[in-house]
């Protein structure tokens, strides 16, 4: 499982979308006595207690410092800092922590994890890393909403949209209800999922999506025939997916 180890031990916003970039090379610290160090994500970091705390970009060793020497209190006596103003950044990541914990204990897939990897980072791309979550206005919800609804390869199938904003609103829900926001976020009434019928229609144009018994079996055949090589793993991938489905 070597290949899904930094989803489904403590993957977060920041090293999933490093992995869609190239690689940059890692800054040396600014002076030898400088408590952090520089992680592939961007960030400067440091491990206490066993998990690994981020603590501002590579570009602003300065405050990356302040912001540890304010923490550090609190994260080495295993509590969780006060949240002043809480960016997207560390909504996005201390869910995904959380979402972790819960692949850890069995009670998510690494398949949702994934997903929410995806969404928590299509919000940041969307709104900015570094934006505080109470600045955030019905405006910039409704552009989350036609994000969601475009996608990166044109329009969205609405019953896919849903799900994206269901998903996304979860986590503005989760910061608040775990003390990251101090009251709960004014989505306004453009980031909502679209309607019954625009699902029902999608549904209708589209068709079924669900693989019949047989054409399971062709599938199956195929990937056994055609296991050698680059896919050598097929039939493994196949039978993995339809377990999870």
């Amino acid at each position: 499982m070597k290949k899904n180890e930094n989803v489904a031990n403590g993957a977060t916003v920041v090293s999933t979308v490093v992995k869609a970039k190239k690689r940059r090379k890692k800054p040396g610290k600014p002076y030898a006595e400088f408590p952090l160090y520089a992680h592939s994500g961007g960030v400067w970091a440091k491990r206490i207690r066993g998990k690994e705390h981020y603590f501002g970009p590579w570009s602003d060793p300065n405050g990356a410092l302040d912001r540890y020497l304010k923490d550090r209190d609190f994260l080495f006596a295993g509590q969780a800092p006060p949240q002043e103003s809480c960016t997207l950044d560390e909504m996005v990541n201390r869910y995904i922590d959380a979402q972790n914990d819960k692949l850890a204990a069995g009670e998510i897939t690494a398949v949702h994890l994934a997903d929410c990897v995806r969404d928590g980072k299509r919000i940041i791309d969307c709104l900015g890393r570094s934006r505080p979550v109470e600045t955030l206005q019905p405006s910039d919800f409704a552009k989350l909403r036609i994000a969601a609804m475009t996608g990166k390869r044109g329009p969205c199938n609405a019953t896919t949209a849903s799900t994206t904003i269901v998903r996304q609103r979860s986590i503005f829900k989760w910061a608040h209800t775990n003390g990251l926001i101090p009251s709960s976020v004014n989505f306004g009434g453009a980031f909502s999922v679209p309607s019954a019928r625009v699902r029902r229609r999608a549904l209708q144009t589209n068709g079924p999506k669900d693989l019949t018994a047989s054409e399971i079996a062709m599938i199956l055949k195929a990937a056994a025939s055609a296991a050698h090589g680059q896919l050598a793993n097929l039939y493994t991938m196949i039978l993995l997916a339809l377990r999870h489905a």
